[in-house]
């Protein structure tokens, strides 16, 4: 908003937001499965894929439901003044 009175011009206003976002975290839901080429179990990293022996395995839930929250309040406040001298 603006405001002028005599030679002043005053702005004001606020900026408030609400955000949230319901979901479900489905991180890793599909599993995962990691052969590595440092620590084989028959010697080839690529052999270890082919025979069906991870490394490490791991898998996660997919009732993880998030609720995420934020709240913004930004407010401001400005005064110009002009003196009328050049």
């Amino acid at each position: 908003m603006s405001y002028v009175h005599g030679s002043h011009l005053i702005k004001f206003g606020a900026d408030i937001r609400f955000a949230q976002q319901n979901a479900f975290r489905d991180v890793e839901s599909r599993g995962r499965m990691q052969f590595s080429p440092f620590a084989q179990i028959s010697g080839n990293a690529l052999a270890d894929l082919l025979l069906g022996y991870p490394l490490l395995t791991s898998i996660a839930h997919v009732d993880n439901a998030q609720h995420l929250r934020t709240h913004s309040y930004n407010f401001f406040f400005n005064d110009s003044f002009a003196s009328g001298r050049a």
